[in-house]
């Protein structure tokens, strides 16, 4: 008897210690712990949610830091070093509840050491290799598959939003199944779906550009080679191919070749090219245009506008390509790859 008894207190006191040892988990919010150090001294440190609704700034430094985000669920947070008015960042996805992070800042950059407590950190890893792995196998079923379960896994947090992007680029000329990923995803909440890296609005544009009645480059004010901001002047060709890209967009600059090769096949068949890129920076295209010399027009993007032909057509990858009537109906859109259009428009001919 007194063996039973004293066995029961041993268990008692175990499992007490052990209950004791364990700090209970605020699952409601999220309390990030960051453990760092830095080959300079910092004027300032910031944590924030990446869309930046929320952030907290310390210079009077402790190690770890510890700051607290109300949020239930997981999300993308940004660390950033600040000093002489430049900033190094890093970013990573973390889980609600209690995070911890171990990071270093080195030569101006950050590295991720360590991260404790939010799997959804080396999701994101996983999630890479995953689609790699059915883009090598070329096994787009599996991938649909994949892509729509990680969009309900993740159906109340912004990680969906990286399945649902991926799987509206793959069916960009499919609109059933856009269609079917707006269905989805639009019954998630406002959050998610005007929240950080949300394909929601594009992908509604996508689906209703084969309703825009009058579409056409010639309406939109662009700016030219030479720095002139003004409406493009319309020529008498019966077709428009519009090339959407950007200097730093390698299947963009890719293709510009194979445009130059094949144009005078283009203009036979009274389709005339017109480039409109997305650069931000005028010395940066304008550089590219002088460099190569193409022969076909090509305007950037004014962002001071109200309206650019990318917002209104919903385009999100680049290259696009929309194929228009001179009565702007729209022929064809979003094709990745420019050979697509040449083996529809040039060579079945």
């Amino acid at each position: 008897m007194q063996r039973i008894t004293l066995l029961y207190l041993l268990a008692t006191i175990l499992f007490s210690c052990k209950k004791d040892a364990v700090a209970p988990v605020d699952k409601t919010k999220t309390l990030i712990t960051v453990d760092y150090s830095t080959d300079i001294t910092p004027d300032s440190i910031v944590i924030t949610d990446t869309d930046y609704k929320h952030w907290h700034g310390f210079k009077k430094f402790s190690n770890p830091l510890t700051t607290t985000f109300n949020k239930s669920v997981p999300h993308n947070y940004t660390v950033a070093f600040f000093k002489n008015r430049e900033h190094y960042t890093g970013q990573l996805w973390l889980n609600n509840g209690n995070p911890k992070i171990k990071l270093h800042l080195k030569n101006k950059e950050v590295f991720i050491d360590t991260v404790y407590n939010a799997p959804i950190y080396y999701e994101l890893f996983t999630f890479g290799d995953q689609l790699d792995a059915y883009h090598k196998n070329q096994d787009t079923v599996a991938r649909d598959e994949y892509l729509l379960d990680k969009i309900n896994e993740h159906f109340n947090d912004a990680f969906s939003n990286l399945a649902s992007f991926n799987y509206m680029s793959y069916h960009q000329n499919n609109p059933k199944k856009l269609q079917l990923l707006l269905n989805k995803i639009e019954k998630q909440n406002d959050s998610i779906k005007y929240g950080l890296s949300t394909p929601y609005p594009a992908l509604q544009k996508m689906l209703n550009v084969s309703k825009i009645s009058n579409f056409s480059p010639f309406s939109y004010t662009l700016m030219d080679a030479e720095g002139t901001v003004k409406k493009p002047d319309a020529s008498s060709s019966k077709l428009y191919l519009i090339d959407f890209w950007f200097v730093r967009c390698k299947p963009c600059v890719a293709d510009h070749k194979i445009i130059n090769q094949r144009l005078n096949d283009f203009k036979k068949l009274g389709i005339e090219v017109i480039g409109i890129s997305i650069d931000q920076k005028y010395t940066d295209w304008s550089a590219y245009i002088s460099e190569h010399n193409y022969s076909w027009s090509n305007y950037k993007q004014v962002y001071t506008e109200k309206s650019t032909p990318v917002d209104d057509l919903g385009v999100t990858t680049y290259p696009t390509y929309i194929l228009v009537n001179d009565k702007g109906q729209i022929i064809s859109k979003r094709y990745n790859y420019i050979k697509d259009v040449i083996a529809d428009y040039i060579d079945k001919k």
